[in-house]
């Protein structure tokens, strides 16, 4: 390919200007040996789009790249374009381009952009600009943090004797030098650690709490280097004791075998803060030195540390994991002067070594009567945890051992199930049958035995269910117990514990729920009969009802209907009848009818009757419900679960009556906004008119008005948008509720909204949420014409941020060419707040016009404008320019495609 042979225009409009062709040139311009072509390539692209230029710039041969990077500093644009140009090279070679910039000029803009684009290019090269820029006292520290920040990134070995600086400097802000300490931290280098020691005692430098990041610098650098010169801070007693704390931990992360002596001698010194003994303890655990066992085991007993120390002690042996750990942490384990929360930490520590190695000493321990009871106890939760086979038999005799506290047979026979061995079966069964054993045991051997799962298990189970010497609770979870067997041979035996007279009620309550669980048809006669029995405790009958549901047996329906009418039943009990006949189903809905019928009922009753018959979804229900719904001598609760039901049901025949009830004054505002939404849920066109009469209806609650619109809005009829707009300009509505309407025209989405919702936007009266909901409602309606008054209320200063925001992403959704330049105008303009111009470029990048990318790319050649602004304006043009061109996969729309495009 001959230079002369390149038709510029046509390698321009052809290729350089579409997004696809960008990786290939890449490619192509690292590997082309001849200078002269390579520039006419970057020239060219500069002249498509400047960043396009300078990404190719950067990737060109070395040897030809500081003539490449010159085209982009020949360009006629502001400065700060082109430092963003040099950053998005990302090349070595513009860093003295760079630091010229910055020594010629000193605002603090310039700065911050220079920062960012040295952080671009990453490189080494970078950390000497860099380094100059931390040392310049004319900078502010918001941008010296940015600084060293960067510097931390570059990893560069180069950066640490000038971050070493800083971090002395007390005349830097504390943020900075608290940054430098994270830089260093990143970069990890040797040199940082006598100064970071130093740091970590320079009271001047930061607070005792912002000091640990010192710490964790030197615990990061991990170096052995490291190890001593903390190890004597860990020692300096002018230290504070959290800084101390931290050093020991730092030295946790090293993890060196060095420290282990002297964390030992900090764990022993009875004059340290019980937090450095802590950290020192859980330091040592952390490195894992079988050294550190026998100190550790000193320290457990030492009773000048408070509990939660030796604990972290306890912990720490366990984490060191080491067979020799086992025999002083059970002689731990039998010392009485521990107390029993440092105990329990000992047994959980012989549970963290390797598991199963630790359960013949947990087993040792179980036994052990030195033992308090409640440490026992938690031997067996961890034999249980560990789940090892050899724990069953030793659980199983200690299960048996009537010497033992309640507390560890009750411990027992859980951990038994948590391991759920068949083995234990037979002596849980044992277990649960023996009347001298304590409740708490054989309400957990009956846990344990529903837990297993085993056939087995339901006689012994009905056994104990009768067993007077259990309490109630007892007797209820083994009801329980028997209900997720799900075996039928526990029917007969719980219909007898059902009858059962000497049983509490919880517990006969309990029993109810497991037949309806177990879902026999032979429990129903029983069940009817207990809900009939007027001596039965009524939570005991509302189980019985709840069961007769669950069962689903048809044989139920007229029982439960006479229940329903049983004036003697307590209005807990005819309720959870109303529900199981809801639950049985269509069988039940002409009794239902009738009953909703029945004025004899309490209202809350034929309320749940209404509901009920809901659930069914019967349209036989829909008549009476009707009915029901017009009787205005019902009490309004009835009346509003038969609109409710009338809704679930869905029926078009509920329409009329629905509406009537609608302009019921009698009902209150609650039922009636509940009635409108049950018009929306069936959605016929009928309800229009009507709601539109009552949305009009100035005797109406407001509340009971905003739903009627809202339902207009779910039907979505065209009926409905004069009367909306109507009520949009209703003075006396709340603005809520105007907002609300406007919303609703934007779900009809009718053009005949348009002008009504423009007059409200320019409505000063209006509050400003209501017009802020009246552009965004123009916005989804998505019509031409609503463009011109949007972009006059935009440049509008007299309307709130919220309203103008709203507007700008009106425009956007709307999407119009004719909306480009004036955004673009809106995007320059200075007395715009930032929230404005944000959604300004941002509805720019929703159209994704040419037309934004030529105005955008002016923008960013315009010097006066730049510097006019602020740096943001840059920062939302070049992220809005980038985004319309990848929407678009061009570059530059003005180019003429010349040729054909390959």
């Amino acid at each position: 390919m001959k230079q002369n042979d390149i038709k510029t225009e046509e390698l321009k409009a052809a290729y350089l200007n579409y997004t696809k062709w960008t990786e290939p040139f890449v490619i192509l311009l690292n590997l082309l040996e001849r200078k002269q072509l390579t520039l006419d390539i970057v020239e060219a692209a500069l002249e498509v789009d400047i960043f396009l230029g300078a990404r190719l710039a950067g990737a060109v041969n070395k040897r030809f790249r500081k003539d490449a990077l010159q085209l982009i500093m020949n360009q006629e644009l502001p400065l700060i374009v082109k430092i963003c140009l040099l950053g998005e090279t990302e090349s070595e070679q513009a860093i003295s381009l760079l630091e010229t910039i910055y020594y010629s000029d000193h605002s603090r803009v310039v700065h911050e952009y220079i920062v960012d684009a040295l952080k671009k290019i990453g490189s080494e090269k970078a950390v000497g600009p860099l380094i100059v820029a931390l040392k310049d006292q004319n900078l502010d520290s918001y941008i010296r943090r940015a600084v060293v920040y960067v510097l931390g990134d570059t990893g560069s070995e180069k950066a640490v004797k000038p971050l070493i600086d800083a971090l002395k400097d007390q005349s830097l802000h504390s943020a900075i030098r608290r940054a430098v300490a994270k830089a260093l931290k990143k970069i990890g280098s040797e040199k940082a650690v006598e100064p970071l020691l130093a740091a970590l005692k320079d009271q001047s430098l930061i607070p005792p709490y912002d000091r640990r990041a010192v710490a964790e610098a030197l615990g990061a650098i991990g170096s052995e280097k490291t190890v001593e010169p903390l190890l004597v801070a860990l020692k300096d007693q002018s230290l504070h004791s959290y800084i101390r704390a931290s050093v020991a931990e730092a030295l946790g992360a090293i993890g060196s075998e060095k420290a282990v002596e002297p964390l030992l001698v900090a764990l022993k010194d009875q004059s340290l803060h019980s937090s450095i003994r802590a950290s020192a303890a859980k330091t040592l655990g952390a490195i894992g030195s079988e050294k550190a066992v026998a100190p550790l085991i000193v320290a457990l007993k030492d009773q000048l540390l408070n509990s939660e120390t030796r604990a972290s002690v306890a912990k720490a042996l366990g984490a060191i994991g080491s067979e020799k750990t086992v025999e002083p942490l059970l002689a731990a384990l039998k010392d009485q002067s521990l107390h029993s929360y440092i105990r329990k930490a000992v047994v959980y520590a012989l549970g963290d070594i390797s598991g199963k190695k630790a359960v013949e000493p947990l087993l040792v321990a179980l036994k052990d009567q030195s033992l308090h009871s409640d440490t026992r106890a938690s031997v067996a939760e961890t034999l249980g945890a560990i789940g090892s086979e050899k724990a069953v038999e030793p659980l199983l005799v200690a299960l048996k051992d009537q010497s033992l506290h309640s507390c560890i047979r009750a411990s027992v026979a859980e951990a038994l199930g948590a391991i759920g061995s068949e083995k234990a079966v037979e002596p849980l069964i044992v277990a649960l049958k023996d009347q001298s054993l304590h409740s708490s045991i054989r309400a957990s051997a009956a846990k344990t035995l529903g837990a297993i799962g085993s056939e087995k298990a339901v006689e012994p189970l009905l056994a104990a269910l009768k067993d007077q010497h259990l309490d109630s609770d007892t007797r209820a979870s083994i009801a329980e117990t028997l209900g997720a067997t799900g075996s039928e041979k526990a029917v007969e035996p719980l219909l007898a514990a059902l009858k059962d007279k000497s049983l509490h009620s919880d517990t006969r309550a309990s029993v109810a729920k497991t037949l309806g669980a177990i879902g026999s048809e032979k429990a129903v006669e029983p069940l009817l009969a207990a809900l009939k029995d007027q001596s039965l405790h009524s939570s005991i009958r509302v189980s019985v009802a709840e069961a007769l549901g669950a069962i689903g047996s048809e044989k139920a329906v007229k029982p439960l209907l006479e229940a329903l009418k049983d004036e003697l039943l307590d209005f807990y009990i005819r309720w959870a009848v109303a529900e199981a006949l809801g639950v049985i189903g269509s069988e039940a809905v002409e009794p239902l009818i009738v009953a909703l019928k029945d004025q004899s009922l309490h209202f809350y009753i034929r309320a749940s009757v209404a509901e009920a018959l809901g659930a069914i979804g019967s349209e036989k229900a829909v008549a009476p419900l009707i009915v029901a719904l017009k009787d205005q001598s019902l009490h309004s609760s009835i009346r509003a679960s038969a609109a409710k039901t009338l809704g679930a049901i869905g029926s078009e025949k509920a329409v009329e009556p629905l509406i009537v009830a609608l302009k019921d004054q009698s009902l209150h505002p609650d039922i009636r906004a509940s009635i409108a939404k049950t018009l929306g849920a069936i959605g016929s066109e009928k309800a229009v008119e009507p709601l539109i009469d009552a949305l009009k209806d100035q005797s109406l609650h407001s509340y009971t008005r905003a739903s009627v619109a809202k339902t207009l809005g779910a039907i979505g009829s065209e009926k409905a948008v004069e009367p909306l707009i109507v009520a949009l300009k209703d003075q006396s509505l709340h603005p809520d509720i105007r907002a609300s309407i406007a919303k609703t025209l934007g779900a009809i989405g009718s053009e005949k909204a348009v002008e009504p919702l423009i007059d409200a936007l320019k409505d000063q009266s209006l509050h400003s949420y209501t017009r802020a909901s009246v552009a965004k409602t123009l916005g989804a309606i998505g019509s031409e014409k609503a463009v011109e008054p949007l972009l006059e209320a935009l440049k509008d200063q007299s309307l709130d941020s919220s309203i103008r925001v709203s507007v700008a992403k009106a425009l956007g959704a709307i999407g119009s060419e004719k909306a480009v330049e004036p955004l673009l105008e809106a995007l320059k303009d200075q007395s715009l707040d930032f929230y404005i111009r944000r959604a300004v470029a941002e509805a720019l990048g929703v159209i994704g016009s040419e037309k934004a990318v030529i105005y955008l790319r002016n923008l960013l050649y315009d010097e006066k404008c730049i510097f006019s602004n602020n740096y943001e304006l840059i920062g939302l043009g070049l992220n809005i320019l980038i985004k319309v061109q990848n929407k678009l996969k061009l570059y530059n729309p003005k180019l003429q495609q010349k040729g054909k495009t390959h």
